[in-house]
């Protein structure tokens, strides 16, 4: 085999364990530590699986551990990298000091039938690889053993000096394993836990052996043993991540950095808000009273200063949304890697599944328990438990799609009739969006997918304080209720503003919630009116920060009046005039903030304000600082002015 980098090599394991011992006590943990001490060695650093070699029970036999070891010592290069992992009995030889692994058929009384360790050590000494690592989960002894000293504060120099020394290292748990954690013992439990943690990109033995000794301190159990096998070896052990791994690695790190600056960027905002603005405000309230006299050349220059602070702000703003959308690209990146990943593995796994119930032997608890390991290999997050047995076509699907495909099932049994699915794009933004009709009315509705964002606003107390809020999928008409469509249900047109396709106007809360129990739907909750109206946006407004006239009906373009439905662009969801033309109806009541507010979709109501309810969007009538998605109004529960409308919700959970 040739190596992937030849400055790096190959990386090698050699995997020995042992369940099912045919004379002494069996063992339940091995197998499993073994195969995920496998698994992660392949997914996360450079081990590829042609490199791997595992005697498991009935093969991990002495002549065939001594056989492989004498392989591996001869045929890896110099700049290669060896592992060998054993899991399974040990014993200590009080007379001779000298300790043993117990093969597959040992016997308590034949010592000539244990693999010594200082067998080991012959042929780990005699290794052409550069370093080897001996991870034991078992006892490991011999008078060959030097303690290694603890390095910390590395730095990349004492790196490239360790990695050009050879190393011979062993971590040993020194007691029998047995299943205490996630069917591995707590050793290989943890072992795993620190390979899986760990975000360096060059991990050395001496540091994965602290990581362990922490962990297991967190579990209450004693510390493992390190030792390297010669006094004069100073060299280090590397764990490499993969490519994608490192790749995940730099990300992550991108993602901390960037969620820092923004977090820089918004204390420079608040403070901007309190000191400057404040320290502004101050002047031109002495100007106006105690300095009325002021010349008006001053005046001109506060009010200058105050336009410059509130351009910084803006500018600010803007940066700090370009990073959140940074963000987004990179998480999104490494989600459809993992999706990625796991879907090839699956494939392979599947194509094995299908030739194993292909056989003629295969029954049913046969054909439960070959689909039971395919299940095995998907990771937690995959939610494989949920999907039927045997139904290849779901288990291959992320786990979003298959809600989603889930949930056409649910939204028909609800009334709903999937018309098409739409993309919609609104500047930088995309989705593809189902749409279903309402067989009762006629109305048309996205499907809005399930997700965070952050809600609310910076410009006033009651958009603050801003907060992430967690939406659960949910159904919501593209278009505000029509004249049309309220005549025909209702049998009356309350509108000042009359026209079959122009949204109905002054209709109150009260008579909006009548209209809503004749159909089973109801009023969006607050929450999920801003998450659907910003479109998956973190501007002012679901096109930008500025207003655009092509998305909006206000005070500057309407002449006065509201207008017909969907004749502005739509957001990103496919929904129009979620901001302008109307005022629209919240189920939730009015309050002067957002302090203790729900963190999820259900609508907020108390006792506090009781008759007054919340109203979101903007109008036709307002300028358009009043139409941004953060922006709150409030109306009493029995009014209706022209200013005034709706749209509605089904809500699926």
């Amino acid at each position: 085999m040739t190596a992937k980098n030849e400055m790096l090599g190959q990386c090698y394991l050699f995997v020995i364990a042992i369940n099912n011992y045919k004379n002494v006590q069996q063992l339940t943990a091995p197998l499993q530590s073994a195969q995920d001490i496998t698994q992660i060695l392949i997914s996360k650093y450079n081990f590829a699986e042609e490199n791997i070699l595992s005697l498991c029970d009935d093969e991990a036999t002495r002549d065939n551990i001594l056989y492989y070891l004498r392989e591996f010592s001869t045929g890896l290069k110099e700049q290669d990298s060896l592992i060998i992992f054993y899991s399974g009995h040990g014993v200590i030889d009080e007379w001779t000091d000298e300790g043993y692994w117990l093969p597959v058929d040992a016997t308590e009384e034949s010592l000539g039938k244990w693999v010594s360790n200082y067998e080991i050590k012959k042929y780990v000494d005699h290794c052409r690889a550069r370093h080897v690592l001996v991870i034991c989960d078992s006892f490991f002894h011999g008078n060959f053993l030097s303690s290694q000293q603890e390095k910390r504060n590395i730095d990349d120099d004492m790196l490239t000096k360790w990695y050009v020394e050879q190393s011979r290292q062993v971590i040993y748990s020194g007691k029998t394993p047995s299943a205490e954690f996630n069917n591995h013992s707590a050793f290989t439990d943890a072992v795993l836990e620190a390979l899986v943690d760990n975000k360096q990109s060059k991990l050395i033995a001496s540091t994965l052996h602290l990581n362990v000794c922490t962990l297991l301190a967190d579990k209450d159990k004693p510390y493992p043993y390190f030792y390297t096998f010669a006094q004069n070896q100073n060299g280090e052990y590397f764990f490499f991540l993969s490519v994608d791994s490192y790749k995940d690695l730099v990300t992550s790190q991108q993602i901390n950095n960037t969620m820092q600056e923004i977090g820089d960027i918004e204390k420079k905002i608040g403070d901007i808000e309190q000191t400057e603005l404040a320290r502004i405000k101050s002047h031109i309230d002495d100007v106006g009273g105690n300095r009325a006299q002021e010349e008006v050349d001053n005046v001109i220059k506060i009010f200058k200063e105050k336009e410059k602070v509130e351009s910084q702000l803006l500018e600010l703003r803007e940066i700090k949304n370009k990073l959140h959308k940074e963000n987004s690209k990179r998480l999104e990146r490494i989600a459809n890697q993992k999706i990625d990943d796991v879907q090839k593995r699956l494939t392979l796994e599947i194509e094995k599944y299908n030739l194993f119930i292909s056989s003629e032997l295969c029954n049913e608890d046969i054909k439960d328990k070959a689909w039971g390991l395919v299940i095995r290999q998907c990771p937690e997050w995959w939610e494989a438990e949920n999907v039927k047995s045997h139904d290849i076509e779901m288990l291959m699907l992320p786990p979003d799609e298959r809600k989603s495909k889930n949930l056409h099932g649910l939204i028909s049994e609800k009334g709903f009739k999937f018309t098409q699915q739409e993309t919609y794009t609104c500047g930088d933004i995309a989705f593809a969006i189902d749409e279903f009709e309402h067989e009762k009315t006629g109305l048309i509705f996205a499907l809005i997918p399930g997700g965070s964002f952050v809600m609310g606003g910076e410009r006033y107390d009651w958009e603050k304080p801003m907060r992430s809020v967690t939406i659960r999928s949910f159904l919501i008409s593209k278009f505000i209720i029509s004249q049309e469509v309220w005549q025909q249900i209702m049998g009356d047109n309350p509108s000042f503003f009359k026209g079959d396709k122009r949204p109905v106007d002054s209709v109150s809360w009260d008579v909006c919630m009548e209209f809503c129990k004749k159909n089973d739907l109801e009023l969006p909750s607050e929450s999920q009116w801003e998450y659907a109206a910003r479109g998956g946006s973190g501007h002012e407004y679901y096109w930008g920060n500025k207003m655009d006239q092509d998305y909006c009906w206000y005070g500057d373009n309407s002449g006065g009046q509201t207008h017909n439905i969907a004749e502005k662009k739509p957001n990103a969801y496919g929904l129009h005039d979620m901001l302008g033309n109307v005022w629209e109806w919240c189920l939730d009541t009015w309050h002067p903030n957002y302090e203790k507010a729900p963190q999820g979709d259900e609508a907020w109501i108390d006792d506090e304000f009781p008759s007054t309810r919340v109203i979101r969007g903007g109008s036709y009538y307002y300028i358009a600082d009043f139409c941004r998605c953060a922006y709150r109004g409030r109306i009493a529960s029995n009014r209706g002015n022209r200013f005034s409308s709706f749209r509605v919700v089904k809500n699926l959970f």
